[in-house]
C-alpha cells in the first residue's frame, strides 16, 4: 500500500510540475487568452472579456492563428516627452467610456500624453483591425514607386489572374483602394450571415486563395467607380495583389518598406488567412508607441532621410477625399478616412485608431475594445479626434499639477499601480482614473513591490489553509496543499517572476557572451536551462513548503507571507546596486523601474519589517536567522553573477532574484537544527 502511495504521489508531482512548466513557458498574454478561450471562431461575436484578453495576444498561440513577423528597426526613434496637456475633456472618463487600453498624443514630435488601461501597457502589442488598411495603402504606394504595380488604372485581374472572368475584370487598382468597385458586399458586423462574417469560413477550390475564391463569385451591384461601399474583403484583395506584384509576402515587404524605416521599437506581426496570405484589411499587432511612429512617418510625408518612399502626389491623394461616403465634412481616400479640414485617420472597428492632423503636427493613437464592433458613432468616440484643442496649449494649469503627478495620497496610488502591474488584480473605473499612470509614477512604484508580496502571500496562505483543512492530514495532504498554494500565487501574478527565472537561466546558461545571453533572454520560448531551473525551483518550493505545513497551518501561512514579502525586497537591492542593462533593440521583459534610489529602498524596508517580525514571532529567532541568511546568500550570489556576466540587471533577472530568494527563505524556515 505504501509503495502504491509513493507511485501515485510521484506521478502526481510529475504531472503538476510538467503542467506548471508548460503553463509558465507561455507569456502572460498567452495565459490570459487561454484562460478566456472563446469557443466561437468568429471574433465579431466574442464577449468583452474574451476580446480584452485576445486583442493583446492574437499572435501568441500558433494553434489559434498563424502570423508572420516584422523585425523592429535597428535603432528606435525617440519619442521625447513634452509639457503636459490641458485637454478639453476628462481623459479618465474618456478612457472608461471607450473601454480604452491606450491613448497617446504626439504633438510636434513630443509625446505629450501616454495613458494605459485594461491592464495593458506600452510593452505589449494590441491588434489593429482595420487600421491595417492604411498600412496596406502605404504598401501600394511603395509598390508603385518600385514599379511592381505599373498604374493605379491597371485592372485587378492583371495581377490576380484567378479573378479573370469575374466582376473584378472591370475594377481598377484605384477603385479597389477607394472601395468603389461596385461589387456587392455586406459589412454588417452584427449579422452572422454578412459577407464580412462569412468569408473567413469559406472553403476555397484547390490551389486558389480563400479570399479570391470567395470574392470572384460575388455579383456586381453598381458600375465600377460610381458608388462607395465599405468592404474589408476588397482591402484583403489589395494585399493579395501587392503580394503577387512584388513577389514576396506582405509582412516581408512591410518590414522592408515601413517597419525597418520608421524607428520601430518592437516587432510587429501580421495574421494570416487559412491559405497563408496576410489578412491585409485587418490584424497587425504592434505596440502603441510604434503605431505613433507610423503616424509620424506619414505626417512627415513618408520620407526616410529625405527620400520619399511613395510616388509624388500619392500620399496627398491617399489622405484626401477620393470617394463621397454620404457624411458632411468627411470622405474616403486610399484606405484612409478623410476630413475636409485636411486631417485624416486610420480606424478599426473596436476603437483602434491613428488620427493625423498635419496642420497641428498632431498624431493621436487609440487602442480600445468597444462594447460593440463599429460603435464609433457614439458621441464620446467622435470626440477622439478633438482630444487636443485647435490651439494646443503647452502649459501647466495655474496653481495646479498634471493629473498623474498630484501629490494626494501618492503612496497609495503608487501601491495600487504596482499591484496592477504585478498581479491580475484589476484597478478599474474611477479608481483607475484616480491612480493614473506615467513612466515616472511607475518608477516610483518600485518601492511597493514588497507590499504586493503581502497581497500575493495572503492569497497563497488562504489557499494553503483551506487545502490543509479539507485534505487528509499527513505528508501527502501537506504536499498537495503546498502545490495548490504555489499554483495559486503563480496564477495571481501571471507567473511573471517564474517567466523571468526561466529566461535568466536560459540566457546565462546558454552563452558565455553577454550580448548573446541578452539576446537569448529576449526569446519568449523556454529552453533546456530554463526548463531545468523552473522545474527544480518549483519542485523545491513545493517540497519545502510541504515540510513546513506538516508543523501546522499557521507556520506555513506565516512562511508564505514572509517569503513573498521579503523575496520582493531583494530586487530593490539589485536595482540600487547595479545599472539597468539598456538594449537598443528592445527587451522582452522590462522592469517596473530602471533604478532604485534610497527613498525606494526605504519604502521597501517599511513593507518588509513587519514580515520579519511575523516570521520571528511564529518560527522563532533561530529559524528567522537561518531564513535571512539564506536570503542574503541568494541575493549576494545573484548580484555577483549579474555584475560579472551582464554588468547590470534586466527585468527577467529581477524575477529570477525574487524566485531564488523566496526559495532560500523557505529552506531556512524548513531546516530543523538540534
Amino acid at each position: 500500500m505504501k509503495t502504491l502511495k509513493r507511485i501515485l504521489l510521484t506521478l502526481l508531482l510529475i504531472l503538476v510540475v510538467g503542467a506548471g512548466i508548460g503553463w509558465f513557458s507561455l507569456d502572460k498574454e498567452a495565459r490570459g487568452l487561454l484562460a478566456t478561450l472563446p469557443t466561437n471562431r468568429d471574433i465579431l461575436f466574442w464577449s468583452e472579456k474574451q476580446r480584452d484578453a485576445a486583442f493583446r495576444a492574437m499572435d501568441r498561440i500558433a494553434l489559434l492563428a498563424k502570423w508572420r513577423t516584422a523585425a523592429p528597426s535597428a535603432q528606435a526613434r525617440p519619442l521625447p516627452p513634452g509639457p503636459p496637456l490641458k485637454l478639453p475633456l476628462d481623459i479618465d472618463a474618456y478612457m472608461q467610456e471607450q473601454h480604452g487600453a491606450a491613448v497617446l498624443i504626439v504633438h510636434k514630435g513630443q509625446l505629450r500624453l501616454e495613458r494605459y488601461g485594461l491592464g495593458f501597457d506600452g510593452s505589449g502589442r494590441w491588434t489593429s483591425f482595420s487600421v491595417a488598411k492604411s498600412f496596406t495603402s502605404t504598401l501600394v504606394g511603395a509598390a508603385l514607386k518600385d514599379g511592381a504595380i505599373k498604374s493605379m488604372d491597371d485592372k485587378v485581374s492583371d495581377y490576380i489572374t484567378d479573378m479573370k472572368g469575374s466582376a473584378y475584370d472591370d475594377v481598377s487598382v484605384r477603385q479597389l483602394l477607394t472601395m468603389t468597385s461596385g461589387i456587392r458586399w455586406n459589412e454588417d458586423y452584427g449579422d452572422p450571415n454578412s459577407d464580412v462574417a462569412r468569408f473567413n469560413n469559406h472553403k476555397p477550390e484547390p490551389g486558389v486563395d480563400a479570399l479570391v475564391s470567395y470574392l470572384r463569385q460575388l455579383p456586381r451591384a453598381a458600375p465600377a467607380g460610381e458608388r462607395w461601399n465599405y468592404s474589408t474583403g476588397e482591402t484583403n484583395l489589395v494585399g493579395v495583389l501587392i503580394t503577387r506584384a512584388v513577389g514576396k509576402p506582405l509582412t516581408e515587404y512591410m518590414q522592408e518598406k515601413i517597419w525597418s524605416r520608421i524607428g520601430s521599437e518592437q516587432q510587429a506581426t501580421w495574421l494570416l488567412s487559412k491559405t497563408g496570405q496576410e489578412i491585409s484589411g485587418c490584424c497587425i499587432q504592434a505596440s502603441p508607441r510604434d503605431y505613433a511612429r507610423f503616424g509620424l512617418f506619414i505626417l512627415e510625408g513618408a520620407k526616410v532621410n529625405g527620400q520619399a518612399l511613395l510616388p509624388d502626389h500619392y500620399l496627398h491623394d491617399a489622405t484626401h477625399k477620393q470617394a463621397d461616403i454620404g457624411q458632411p465634412g468627411r470622405g474616403y481616400g486610399y484606405q484612409w478616412w478623410t476630413y475636409d479640414d485636411g486631417s485624416f485617420a486610420a480606424r478599426g472597428i473596436f476603437g483602434q485608431g491613428i488620427f493625423i492632423d498635419p496642420a497641428r503636427e498632431l498624431v493621436i493613437v487609440t487602442n480600445s475594445d468597444w462594447a460593440k464592433a463599429g460603435s464609433g458613432q457614439q458621441p464620446a468616440v467622435r470626440r477622439a479626434r478633438n482630444l487636443l484643442p485647435e490651439r494646443a496649449p503647452g502649459h501647466r494649469r495655474r496653481g495646479g499639477q498634471p493629473l498623474t503627478s498630484r501629490p494626494r495620497m501618492a503612496a497609495l496610488r503608487h501601491f495600487l499601480l504596482a499591484l496592477q502591474f504585478f498581479t491580475r488584480i484589476p484597478v478599474t473605473g474611477r479608481l483607475a482614473g484616480w491612480v493614473g499612470y506615467s513612466p515616472r509614477m511607475l518608477n516610483a512604484s518600485a518601492g511597493h513591490f514588497p507590499g504586493v508580496g503581502w497581497v500575493v502571500g495572503a492569497w497563497g496562505a488562504a489557499v494553503l489553509w483551506a487545502a490543509l483543512a479539507l485534505l487528509p492530514a499527513g505528508p501527502l495532504g501537506a504536499l498537495v496543499a503546498a502545490g495548490l498554494s504555489t499554483a495559486a500565487t503563480a496564477w495571481l501574478t501571471g507567473a511573471f517572476h517564474e517567466d523571468g527565472l526561466a529566461d535568466t537561466f536560459d540566457g546565462l546558461g546558454g552563452s558565455a557572451s553577454r550580448e548573446r545571453a541578452l539576446e537569448i533572454m529576449k526569446d519568449s520560448r523556454i529552453g533546456s536551462y530554463g526548463t531545468l531551473a523552473l522545474g527544480l525551483v518549483l519542485g523545491l518550493k513545493v517540497a519545502l513548503l510541504a515540510l513546513i505545513a506538516q508543523r501546522g497551518a499557521a507556520p506555513a501561512a506565516a512562511a508564505l507571507l514572509g517569503a513573498h514579502v521579503l523575496s520582493r525586497a531583494a530586487p530593490l537591492d539589485v536595482m540600487y546596486a547595479l545599472p539597468y542593462v539598456s538594449d537598443p533593440s528592445g527587451a522582452k521583459s522590462k522592469p517596473l523601474a530602471e533604478s532604485a534610489g534610497p527613498a525606494t529602498v526605504l519604502t521597501g524596508l517599511a513593507w518588509s519589517l513587519p514580515a520579519l517580525l511575523l516570521l520571528g514571532w511564529v518560527h522563532g529567532p533561530l529559524s528567522l536567522g537561518l531564513a535571512v541568511l539564506g536570503w542574503m546568500l541568494a541575493l549576494g550570489a545573484m548580484r555577483r553573477t549579474l555584475r560579472r556576466r551582464l554588468q547590470g540587471f534586466t527585468g527577467d533577472t529581477l524575477g529570477a532574484t525574487q524566485q531564488l530568494c523566496e526559495l532560500a527563505l523557505y529552506l531556512g524556515l524548513a531546516l530543523r537544527l538540534p
